[in-house]
């Protein structure tokens, strides 16, 4: 017991040395999501182009799990994805894919993609 509250404590003490001083204990910060999103908007095309994962979470429709290459192309309205990379089973794969604005008129982008299919 006394062990885990030392390791309580001391990742306490070792977080409170990196949180940034703009982050108020007890209260979250108000964000206009739409406003944000408006601000953000002309800035989509700066995103097209080739990205790389360097980290994954465990996520169940994310199927392509190593090596994970990601190449979006923006036409304006949304941007279209190919990825490939390799799978749980070790086999190369291949997902299109579009992230757009969600359909229901909210601030956030939708990730839309197809099944997968298997390089040969």
């Amino acid at each position: 017991m006394k062990t885990s509250l030392l390791f309580l404590a001391l990742t306490a003490f070792v977080a409170a040395d990196k949180i940034p001083d703009f982050v108020v204990p007890g209260k979250c910060p108000h964000v206009d999501e739409r406003s944000l999103y408006e601000q953000q908007r002309p800035n989509h095309p700066k995103y097209a182009g080739v990205w790389y994962e360097i980290a994954i979470t465990n996520n169940p429709y994310q199927l392509i799990r190593q090596c994970v290459r990601n190449e979006y192309t923006f036409d304006g309205t949304k941007f279209n994805v190919r990825s490939t990379g390799i799978d749980a089973r070790g086999s190369p794969m291949t997902r299109n894919g579009q992230v757009l604005p969600n359909p229901f008129g909210e601030a956030h982008l939708s990730v839309d993609y197809e099944g997968c299919e298997y390089s040969q």
